[in-house]
């Protein structure tokens, strides 16, 4: 399980199992001996932490898996510093957030109210479990489903290649380095950052959770100088564009192909084939497979890379059903004609 699979879960936890992993957190990461004590005259915090000899730590502790989690953040750190007397506050939340947020809400909170303020908000948090390899203990906490019946040798391996093989890692990040490339060349202008991860986040259709990975991406492909920064808008660099044209050449090359060996089958058949039906086909056979595949990765319990993409498919069957009756009925009409000439 890496990082981005255990934030995708994190945004979708209940309090109480999020609260789980914050015990998991104060254990096993920050090595705090806690205990939860949420509860109407709290004075602020949610937990109390304490020393290996059971001294109590003046640490306010506090989490939430609510929307306007920033004032919330910043009204519990003054409570507990009136109440409490504490001189630390940690906060954790399971929504993602920018490391620009949480730092100027950590800097309002030590202005405000003198804490040593920290916030740990999802990402944070996916990257802390991955690097301590407490994927398990994580998907304990959360009390993940046990499968109904145990799977198969290949449904063992497929999820074995899904959660942990650096195969997937590779492969995913090369989806995310070609998304990024083609929604700068696609864009009408050079677009400004936020505007090319949202060009990005489109095209996978996928949701903000993935902004940070998708950030990580176009970084490493500023760095190669695939990507370039002008003037605060982002275009791909000369080598990039040739990459790119080479790619689509191919691509065009290969659709002639596929073209021309369906209208020669078709032709065999007696069926007039245009160009738009060979589109239309292997578009419709295209986005079948995928569906295929994306039950057999839900049967293999790996939902985060399904998710998302079922709605965007439709029912290709049908859909090439409705085609290809189109077809016949197009052809039906023209034999008709030749025989009436």
């Amino acid at each position: 399980m890496d990082a981005e699979e255990i934030q995708r879960k994190l945004s979708q936890l209940s309090r109480a199992n999020f609260r789980g992993v914050v015990g998991l957190l104060l254990k096993k990461v920050l090595l705090f001996d806690s205990i939860n004590v949420d509860a109407s005259g709290d004075g602020g915090a949610d937990w109390k932490a304490f020393e290996d000899h059971g001294q109590r730590l003046r640490i306010a502790i506090q989490d939430t898996v609510q929307h306007g989690w920033e004032k919330k953040a910043l009204d519990d750190a003054k409570k507990a510093k009136k109440e409490l007397d504490v001189n630390r506050y940690l906060f954790f939340t399971n929504r993602t957030h920018q490391q620009t947020t949480t730092i100027q809400l950590e800097n309002k909170i030590l202005r405000e109210t003198g804490l040593a303020a920290q916030v740990f908000e999802a990402r944070t948090i996916s990257e802390l479990l991955h690097e301590r390899g407490l994927g398990s203990d994580f998907l304990a906490v959360i009390g993940e489903a046990v499968a109904s019946k145990p799977p198969e040798l290949p449904e063992i391996c497929l999820c074995a290649y899904g959660n942990f093989s650096a195969d997937r890692r590779n492969h995913r990040d090369q989806i995310y380095n070609d998304t990024l490339l083609v929604a700068c060349r696609e864009a009408s202008s050079p677009p400004t950052r936020d505007a090319l991860l949202d060009a990005a986040i489109a095209v996978l259709g996928t949701t903000p959770d993935q902004r940070p990975f998708l950030e990580k991406r176009l970084s490493w492909l500023m760095s190669q100088q695939q990507i370039q920064q002008i003037k605060g808008r982002y275009e791909l660099s000369a080598p990039a564009k040739a990459r790119i044209a080479e790619s689509e050449r191919l691509y065009l090359a290969d659709w002639a192909v596929l073209e021309s060996a369906q209208a020669a089958l078709m032709k065999a058949l007696g069926v007039a084939w245009t160009s738009g039906d060979a589109q239309t086909t292997a578009v419709l056979l295209a986005r079948m497979f995928i569906k295929d595949q994306l039950e057999l990765l839900r049967h293999a319990r790996i939902d985060s890379l399904a998710s998302n993409w079922s709605a965007r498919l439709g029912n290709p069957g049908s859909n090439s059903a409705t085609c290809f009756k189109g077809v016949a009925f197009r052809s039906g009409k023209s034999a008709k004609r030749s025989r009436s000439l």
